[in-house]
């Protein structure tokens, strides 16, 4: 899992490098969104109880 999330950040890196100014926002930008939304699921492992 590790290797994938390494290669989203690298691949949105290299995206904003060849867009240039504003675009380098909007790959890192991107690259946020692919790691919070896709790799989101299975991370809680907890429950609350509500008494």
């Amino acid at each position: 899992m590790f290797v994938v999330e390494l290669l989203i950040v690298l691949m949105a890196i290299w995206l904003g490098a060849r867009l240039g100014g504003i675009g380098i926002g909007f790959a890192g930008g991107m690259g946020v969104l692919i790691l919070t939304l896709g790799f989101w699921h299975g991370t809680r492992r907890y429950s609350v109880r509500c008494d």
